[in-house]
C-alpha cells in the first residue's frame, strides 16, 4: 500500500499548473474556463432574484422559465456534437460564448418580460452547448497519460469560479444606493463583461492547433 503525503500532493498540483502554463492553448483555455464558469454559474444562481427584482415574475412563471432553460439546454447539448464535427470545438465554443455575451448584455438593458423570456431560453440552449463542448475540448488539450491529474486542475479552476463571480455580482447589489432594478442590471452587465473576457482569451487560441480539430 502506497501513501502520499499532503506536501507531495501540493507539489504535484503546482507541477501540473506549471506544465499547463507552458502549454499556451491549455493555459488560455483554463483562464477562459474560469471566467465563463464564474459568469454562467453566478447567473444561474441569481436568476430567480433577478427575475423577481426586474420583472416581478411570480414563482410559477419562474418555474416555467427554468423548464424552458432545461428543455433548450438539452437540445443544445444534443446538437453541439454535430455542429462541432463540422466547425470545430474551438470555433463552436467561441461562438457559444459570444452568444452568451449578446444574451447577457441584452438582458442587462431589456425591461420587456417577453424579450427576456426569449433571451433566457437562448441562454439555456447556449448553456447546453458550452458545458458539452468545454469538457471535450479540455480532453483534446491534455496528455492522455495525465488525464486524472489534469482533471483535478480543471476541478480546481471550477471551484474557484464559484467565488469571484458571486463577489462581483454582489458588489453593485449590496453597495449601491440606486433603485433595485438598476443594481441588478449592473450586476448582470458585470457578468457580461466576464464573458467578454473569456471570449478574448479563447480568441488568442487562434494560432494554436488541436489534433483532428479544425480551428
Amino acid at each position: 500500500r502506497t501513501t502520499i503525503g499532503v506536501a507531495q500532493l501540493y507539489r504535484d498540483w503546482f507541477s501540473g499548473l506549471k506544465d499547463a502554463r507552458a502549454s499556451g492553448s491549455l493555459w488560455l483555455f483554463l483562464i477562459a474556463y474560469f471566467l465563463f464558469s464564474d459568469a454562467i454559474l453566478t447567473i444561474q444562481n441569481n436568476s430567480t432574484l433577478y427575475m423577481e427584482a426586474v420583472y416581478q415574475f411570480a414563482d410559477d412563471i419562474k418555474a416555467y422559465q427554468f423548464l424552458s432553460v432545461l428543455f433548450f439546454g438539452a437540445i443544445g447539448g444534443f446538437v453541439s456534437g454535430y455542429i462541432a464535427d463540422r466547425f470545430g470545438l474551438v470555433r463552436l465554443l467561441r461562438a457559444a460564448l459570444a452568444g452568451w455575451v449578446v444574451a447577457v448584455l441584452s438582458a442587462a438593458f431589456v425591461l420587456n418580460a417577453a424579450v427576456f423570456t426569449v433571451l433566457f431560453a437562448f441562454m439555456g440552449f447556449l448553456n447546453g452547448v458550452v458545458w458539452s463542448i468545454s469538457r471535450v475540448l479540455f480532453l483534446k488539450l491534455i496528455p492522455t497519460s495525465r488525464r486524472g491529474e489534469y482533471f483535478g486542475l480543471y476541478s480546481v479552476f471550477e471551484r474557484f469560479a464559484s467565488v469571484l463571480g458571486p463577489l462581483i455580482w454582489s458588489a453593485p447589489v449590496a453597495l449601491l444606493s440606486s433603485p433595485g432594478v438598476v443594481r441588478y442590471q449592473l450586476a448582470m452587465l458585470a457578468m457580461g463583461l466576464l464573458l467578454t473576457a473569456s471570449v478574448f482569451f479563447l480568441a488568442r487560441m487562434r494560432s494554436e492547433s488541436l489534433a483532428s480539430d479544425p480551428l
